[in-house]
């Protein structure tokens, strides 16, 4: 993959504002543009005029915070692929911010150090961009299936495959895909990285916070469908256990 990060920061004090830009500029390696706003109204007023692939949000703003940013530009139509970084993320809603296209929430402690989270936020989006531009990025795509019309969806982008009474569903980082595949497909085609948890849900392994060591749950990770604890049922455990070993073994 060749595209780097245009990368445009929101932070309104001056001294953060010189200090992230010095930091940044020597990811040359991933980074090719940085702009830094102060607030929504020059967010807004740079996206009619630039192209930016990557949105990185101090949380707490002078009169602001960074989902009242992400709410802005989302009614002006405009996705971008966003971090926020905060002193404190108990106050973040994180299930709002993934509504809103932040796909991550980083604690500022140790902000500029090595490895810090200033650091690991552009990495992270930088992996966003990958999943983005999968095609590139030689990604696992996984099939859906609507009255003979196939598409296909990075893997990196889905939480769950459920069976509701509306039929086989694709949840996402973003919304609900319907499909028309079974369970077996989605088992045998994306096995290591997809298992059956329970009857009505093959997992993303990767979207799995915690795993109960006698495998009678899983928890996964906050998303916007607010899907959190699977039951696994006994019979499904042992099936589970080697499933979750091996994708341990080899991510």
């Amino acid at each position: 993959m060749n595209s780097k990060l245009e990368l445009l920061v929101v932070e309104d004090k001056e001294a953060h504002q010189y200090t992230i830009k010095k930091v940044l500029e020597k990811r040359t390696d991933i980074i090719s543009k940085i702009k830094i706003v102060k607030n929504t109204r020059e967010v807004l007023n740079i996206l009619k005029k630039e192209y930016f692939n990557s949105l990185l949000l101090d949380y707490q703003l002078r009169s602001e915070t960074a989902l009242d940013v992400l709410e802005a530009l989302s009614k002006e139509g405009y996705k971008v692929p966003s971090v926020i970084l905060t002193n404190d993320a108990q106050r973040v809603d994180e299930v709002k911010a993934k509504k809103l296209g932040c796909f991550q929430i980083f604690d500022k402690f140790g902000y500029y150090g090595d490895d810090s989270a200033l650091d690991r936020s552009v990495v992270a989006l930088m992996e966003r961009a990958k999943y983005k531009d999968f095609m590139e990025a030689n990604c696992i795509l996984v099939p859906a299936c609507i009255d003979g019309t196939i598409i296909q969806i990075p893997a990196p982008e889905i939480l769950t495959i459920c069976s509701t009474y509306l039929g086989r569903v694709i949840y996402t980082e973003s919304g609900v895909i319907e499909t028309n595949l079974n369970f077996k497909v989605y088992e045998q085609y994306s096995y290591p990285q997809f298992a059956r948890a329970a009857k009505d849900h093959v997992v993303n392994l990767s979207k799995v916070e915690f795993c109960d060591s006698k495998y009678r749950f899983i928890i996964l990770e906050k998303n916007i469908h607010v899907i959190e604890k699977i039951e696994i049922p006994r019979t499904n455990r042992e099936k589970f256990k080697m499933a979750w070993e091996l994708y341990k073994g080899i991510s």
